[in-house]
């Protein structure tokens, strides 16, 4: 994914910075922008960002230069998840004993490495693993700034199913590339969506598979809150979470019927 020639020339200990510039040298800096907009990211534009002096840039140009700055992020993010696949290997590892479970060594050094808590480890694994070894068309998006890494992680997230079912390759290419497709306009919450429904479309029983078993995970919860408040969380099938919606819709409108009352009968 990255070749030798994508190095940084000039050393980070002293950049050199573009200043505060006007006139013809801010506009031909801002063209610069626009190509580098339309470019597959590399070291060698990162560099080139990082010399450029933002208070220098028209409103429209600072713009550009995050828009720039975000595929440049997507790239360095496909090679993060390639470094964490390198630490932890394609596959998970068997346990090395009755006490541990799968990719403990590899979970342990990732979580030390970045300090971060060893489930948060697993699922960052979890996702270079996806991406890496089964989603190249993810991958390759990443890595050319058309997709967020936010995009590819609800991607890969939201694939595993399929992956860890062994399904054909050819489906699990297909609801991929749909998906990364659908990521151009969309949010990650809206690409997940997306995803299950192109799973109910071309594989039903899968999807009734995860509706089922989404159903078994059905939960409440209660939390009380400062101030006196609480909050009640409920992960429901839509359909029963639809009729509780609908309960307390009614019970809203008639407490706003009875205060228009009280109104009236106050104005009177």
């Amino acid at each position: 994914m990255f070749t030798n020639n994508q190095t940084i020339e000039s050393k980070f200990a002293e950049p050199f910075r573009f200043t505060s510039v006007e006139g013809d040298a801010s506009f031909e800096i801002e063209v610069r922008l626009n190509l580098l907009e339309t470019r597959n990211p590399s070291i060698g534009i990162l560099d080139e960002l990082y010399r450029i002096d933002q208070s220098s840039l028209s409103g429209q140009g600072r713009i550009t230069y995050l828009k720039v700055l975000e595929k440049q992020i997507s790239f360095i993010q496909a090679w993060y998840q390639e470094s964490i696949v390198f630490v932890a290997g394609v596959e998970a590892s068997e346990a090395d004993g009755i006490y541990e479970g799968f990719d403990a060594r590899e979970r342990e050094e990732v979580s030390a490495a970045l300090r971060i808590a060893p489930i948060t480890a697993q699922n960052r694994i979890d996702v270079a693993r996806a991406l890496a070894v089964h989603l190249p068309v993810s991958c390759t998006a990443l890595a050319n700034g058309e997709i967020t890494s936010a995009q590819a992680t609800a991607i890969a997230r939201e694939m595993a199913p399929l992956i860890k079912a062994g399904t054909h390759p050819e489906i699990i290419n297909r609801v991929e590339t749909v998906a990364v497709a659908h990521s151009e306009l969309h949010t990650p919450t809206q690409v997940r969506n997306r995803i299950k429904k192109e799973i109910a479309t071309i594989d039903p029983q899968e999807f009734e598979s995860r509706v089922a078993n989404a159903t078994d995970h059905r939960t409440v919860e209660f939390r009380e809150e400062r101030d006196g408040m609480a909050t009640i969380f409920a992960l429901l099938p839509a359909a029963d979470a639809q009729t509780v919606m609908v309960a307390i819709d009614k019970l809203a409108r008639v407490r706003l019927e009875e205060e228009r009352e009280e109104f009236n009968r106050l104005r009177a």
